[in-house]
């Protein structure tokens, strides 16, 4: 019922897109719109999980997984536990950066 409107009844010649690049850039996308506050309300109030959900559910590309996921992962937080208005404005040492891209390196192989 949050789902807009056009996204309830969907026929049956709605496919996911094929291309997995094209799906990455559009979660790309999401993910820059999660970085502020306002950005992640709007996503939630749309019930952008649901889709996010169902996408992860049949999705078989690793990049499109770990973009699904890490939206996902910041979708499910509320905004008391980000406390952040705007993700763009932390700094983050230059060892965790190298250890988050190790984990999606590892991840990626998986």
């Amino acid at each position: 019922d949050k789902l807009p409107l056009e996204l309830q009844y969907l026929d049956d010649d709605k496919v996911i897109e094929s291309d997995p690049d094209i799906r990455k850039m559009l979660l790309d996308a999401l993910l820059q719109l999660c970085a502020t506050k306002h950005g992640r309300e709007i996503l939630r109030n749309k019930n952008a999980y649901i889709i996010l959900r169902e996408l992860h559910k049949v999705e078989k590309d690793r990049e499109v997984l770990l973009a699904t996921e890490n939206i996902v992962d910041i979708l499910i937080k509320t905004e008391d536990e980000i406390n952040l208005e705007n993700y763009k404005n932390v700094e983050v040492p230059e060892e965790l950066i190298e250890k988050f891209q190790k984990m999606d390196e590892e991840y990626l192989k998986e």
